[in-house]
């Protein structure tokens, strides 16, 4: 059960055995189990500011109350860490937009109002670009919505208006756009490159550091069981070796007590 989730054990003085889940709810009481259960919801507290967003894994009692913030270990206690935490920083939930949206949207507006500022003739009547994306408005959903328009390439822009006018200047800012300085350009003050780094670097901070996790709890549960054995002083091989010189030694009794019963019969025929 430890390598599930995390709780505690109580021995009252009647005997019985108490166990609770996370130190405060309760899954055994005496003769008395308390099952929990799981759900796929927004948590009710605090409202979701984002209804729209992923929902979360909760972990309900018996009472239906949401006690997943006392599961803090075990697997149990690493998947919730995983999907209510690493995934809905980057996808979103009701609590935030998610990097990944934010990057989607970021970049595929700029783009937009690059294009649409841009012309593809001076004219007369000068002709604007149109947009390359289209995406959901919900904040949430930007990266999984996030679509090319269907354009012809003589509806892209490339004329730059300026002041002053460059010919192909819409092209030479896309070209720039992943490394851009300017902060119209940027996500939180970050390149889109360096924002695309920074989240791939996070995911792969959070898995070395899963790995250096269950590398320790390896390691002290082989600890523990080693002092377990120098505590109790069984060793399985010595023990099995007993055994065997136990039953040898009770079929040499029960030879024993067989050949004694063979005599007695034997004089108590000679003495009738």
């Amino acid at each position: 059960m430890s390598a599930l989730v995390n709780f505690s054990v109580l021995y009252p003085a009647n005997g019985t055995v108490t166990v609770l889940l996370g130190g405060q709810s309760p899954l055994v009481i005496g003769g008395s189990h308390f099952d929990i259960d799981t759900a796929i919801q927004h948590p009710a507290t605090p409202p979701p500011v984002y209804p729209t967003g992923s929902p979360s894994a909760l972990i309900l009692d018996s009472n239906g109350k949401d006690i997943t913030a006392l599961v803090s270990g075990g697997k149990v206690g690493g998947l919730l860490s995983v999907r209510n935490g690493l995934i809905a920083s980057l996808r979103g939930d009701g609590q935030q937009a998610g990097d990944l949206n934010t990057l989607a949207q970021q970049f595929a507006a700029r783009v937009n109002s690059i294009l649409t500022a841009g012309r593809i003739t001076d004219g007369p009547p000068p002709q604007s670009g149109v947009p390359l994306f289209s995406y959901s408005a919900d904040p949430t959903s930007t990266a999984r919505t996030l679509t090319l328009t269907n354009i012809t390439p003589a509806q892209l822009a490339a004329i730059d208006p300026g002041p002053p006018s460059v010919s192909n200047g819409v092209i030479l800012k896309l070209a720039g756009l992943a490394n851009s300085r300017n902060p119209a350009d940027q996500v939180n003050n970050s390149t889109y490159v360096q924002y695309f780094g920074l989240l791939a670097g996070r995911v792969g901070a959070k898995q070395s550091e899963a790995q250096e996790g269950v590398s320790l709890q390896t390691q002290a549960v082989a600890l523990a069981r080693n002092q377990r054995q120098q505590i109790s002083g069984v060793s399985l091989d010595e023990e099995a070796t007993r055994l065997i010189e136990l039953q040898r030694s009770y079929q040499a009794a029960a030879q024993m007590v067989s050949i004694i019963n063979q005599l007695t019969g034997t004089l108590m025929t000679m003495l009738a």
